[in-house]
C-alpha cells in the first residue's frame, strides 16, 4: 500500500484583519510551487494541492515508519556509527545543494524538517520537507517589495527548532540568502555528531 501525508494550513483561525489567514494561504501556494520545481530523491514531493474547508492542503507520499530526524537520533543514539551520521548529513547537504542550484532557499532547515526512513537500521534515507517559507527567484521580488504578508520562518517551527535557524533568518524575507541554509546545515551537523542541539534556546544561541 502507498501511504499519504496531508498538511492542512488552518486558515480558520480568526485574526483581526485576515492578514494571517492570507499569509498562510500564500505559504501553502508557495510550498507547492517550490516543490513543483524540485525533483530530488532526498526532497519530499508534494503530489497535490487542494482547497479544503479549513484551508489549503498539500498531499505527500509518506513512509508511515519514517521518523523526524530529532526523534530518529534519540531512538538510534547508541547505535549510529560515524559513517551513518555522515551519510545522513550528505543526503541533507545534497538536497540543499540541489535546491540552491535551482535558486531556491529552504530557510526552515532543522531536524524537524527532515524525515528519516530506515527499514533495516543500516542505511537511513533522508527526505527534506517544510518548504513553506522557502524563497526562490520567482517569489523573492514580491516579498522584497512587501507584496502581501509573509510569516517569518519561526512561525512554522517549534521552539526547539529555532536554535537551528540563522539569527538573521527573520530579516531576510526579500533576499535569496543561501547562507541561512548553510548555517542550519552546520547546526544539524553539530547535533548529528555531538548528540545534542547547538544551543539550549534562542537566547543561548545568540549569546
Amino acid at each position: 500500500n502507498t501511504f499519504r501525508q496531508i498538511r492542512i494550513y488552518d486558515v480558520a483561525r480568526k485574526d483581526e484583519d485576515g492578514k494571517q489567514s492570507e499569509a498562510l494561504r500564500r505559504a501553502a501556494r508557495r510550498e507547492y510551487r517550490i516543490l513543483e520545481n524540485l525533483t530530488h530523491p532526498n526532497i519530499l514531493q508534494a503530489e497535490y494541492y487542494s482547497e479544503q474547508e479549513f484551508g489549503p492542503a498539500l498531499i505527500f507520499k509518506h513512509d508511515p515508519l519514517a521518523l523526524r530526524l530529532d526523534l530518529y537520533l534519540n531512538k538510534m543514539a547508541g547505535t549510529l556509527n560515524v559513517d551513518q551520521r555522515l551519510f545522513i548529513l550528505r543526503q541533507i547537504t545534497e538536497a540543499v545543494k540541489y535546491a540552491h542550484g535551482k535558486k531556491i532557499v529552504h530557510r526552515l532547515l532543522c531536524p524537524q524538517s527532515v524525515w528519516i526512513s530506515d527499514e533495516d537500521g543500516q542505511k537511513p534515507s533522508v527526505k527534506v520537507f517544510n518548504w513553506q517559507t522557502g524563497l526562490s527567484e520567482s517569489n523573492v521580488d514580491s516579498q522584497s517589495t512587501g507584496f502581501g504578508m509573509t510569516l517569518h520562518p519561526e512561525y512554522f517551527v517549534e521552539d526547539v527548532s529555532e536554535v537551528y535557524l540563522s539569527p538573521e533568518s527573520a530579516s531576510c524575507n526579500g533576499i535569496l540568502a543561501e547562507h541561512l541554509d548553510i548555517f542550519s546545515l552546520g547546526a544539524i551537523a553539530y547535533h548529528l555528531f555531538s548528540g545534542k542541539p547547538p544551543a539550549a534556546n534562542r537566547i543561548d544561541l545568540l549569546s
